[in-house]
């Protein structure tokens, strides 16, 4: 999946965990902002039992994140 991005100028098309990583923290963020009372450990189980699987865990990781 291609994600766009700014870059000085305008903008550009990347892919993988860099551009995966914000969009996890921020569906990571309103999960613990609807329960505060979940810990790190419980976020990270949230998050990769509710994720759509994409393809084998090599290439894809634990899937789409679903928020």
């Amino acid at each position: 999946m291609s994600i766009q991005s700014t870059v000085p100028g305008g903008y550009s098309t990347y892919n993988g965990t860099s551009m995966a990583a914000p969009h996890v923290t921020g569906v990571a963020a309103l999960v613990w902002e609807t329960y505060p009372e979940l810990d790190n450990v419980q976020i990270r189980t949230t998050l990769n039992e509710s994720a759509a699987v994409l393809g084998d865990s090599i290439s894809y990781g634990n899937g789409l994140v679903n928020a």
